[in-house]
């Protein structure tokens, strides 16, 4: 049923995106517009573009060893991300339960962002995999996992706090056997980025020089994105602002109200989901305009919206996501969303 209801979605989104630019090769543009058009030039010709630092090459070396089965990269690319987006669920089912898997599989950044091809179901994989062997105690497996994930996405090192509530007692100071292979991997990380580009910093040269990225307060990043034109699907005043506000209260309330839920693990999952959440709110720049997808790997508040949404109610939250699924996959293909 997981599996079907997904389905289902994805779905949805190419039937909005082919009704939005309706054309036949509609697949082929979705696929090497945005971000993806970043991740099939890394795979295609690797790092010549200084931009290209802002992403990690995992997913484009993925994409390249489906290539060579005499794919195009973008069908490579295309079939990476939606095959792993069927397995995304599955753990957090294995992890949560049927009904959080299923609340999670249906919100509509997840069901847009792993139907294009984008990172995000790799990075979720591997980060939701972390958090259940951490459940499950098995702290070198979840530090492999959770090592994979940072090198997906860099900035899922800013969970590797929210860790230690859920080694410390289980392992007491052996916990910071967990924190050895991350280390590793982010000296690997900057090693690479000084023999491949002569700066150990250039990630953080792009981000900021290309993607205009800089520290700010949660209010001078509201101004910012009030500032900025979002679109002319966006029927509300306060731009980017006003559209960004609902994705967060809803992470936010569920992260709140799962620390508050007191059951085991809990904390552990409430804390790690808001060290998803709040650096986000001290940043402007792409990521700032972005942050609906990036709030995604604070996949754990479903835990507490499961103990919530049940009965009809579940019907009627996937008709919201499905409704929602369709304006952001009309409000990408004709504007920008994330």
């Amino acid at each position: 049923m997981l599996w079907g209801a997904l389905a289902l979605g994805k779905a949805v989104v190419l039937i909005a995106v082919y009704l939005a630019r309706s054309t036949p090769n509609f697949l082929y543009l979705m696929s090497i517009r945005w971000d993806a058009s970043w991740f099939l030039s890394i795979a295609k010709y690797g790092y010549i573009q200084l931009d290209s630092y802002a992403f990690s090459p995992f997913y484009p070396t993925i994409i390249n060893a489906f290539a060579a089965l005499a794919a195009p990269s973008w069908v490579a690319a295309l079939a990476v991300a939606n095959v792993l987006s069927f397995a995304v669920p599955v753990v957090v089912y294995r992890t949560f339960g049927f009904r959080a898997a299923l609340l999670f599989e249906l919100f509509p950044t997840y069901l847009f962002y792993t139907t294009v091809p984008y990172s995000e179901a790799l990075v979720l994989l591997v980060l939701a995999l972390s958090v259940l062997f951490a459940l499950r105690g098995k702290a070198i497996a979840s530090s492999v996992a959770l090592s994979l994930a940072i090198f997906s996405s860099y900035t899922m090192v800013w969970t590797l706090p929210s860790y230690a509530i859920a080694f410390a007692r289980r392992l007491g100071r052996k916990t910071l056997i967990f924190y050895v292979l991350p280390l590793v991997t982010g000296l690997l990380i900057f090693s690479w980025f000084e023999a491949s580009s002569r700066s150990y910093w250039i990630y953080f040269t792009v981000e900021r020089m290309n993607w205009h990225v800089t520290l700010a307060t949660p209010w001078n990043q509201a101004l910012w994105l009030i500032a900025r034109r979002i679109g002319d699907l966006w029927p509300l005043p306060g731009s980017w602002e006003t559209r960004n506000l609902p994705f967060e209260a809803f992470y936010i309330y569920g992260a709140a109200r799962l620390i508050r839920m007191r059951e085991r693990d809990s904390i552990f999952l409430g804390v790690f989901s808001f060290s998803v959440i709040l650096p986000l709110f001290f940043i402007i720049g792409g990521p700032a305009e972005s942050i609906p997808r990036l709030l995604m790997p604070a996949f754990p508040v479903f835990v507490y919206f499961a103990t919530k949404i049940r009965g009809r109610y579940v019907w009627a939250y996937a008709a919201v996501c499905l409704a929602l699924t369709v304006w952001i996959a009309t409000f990408q293909t004709l504007n920008f969303f994330a």
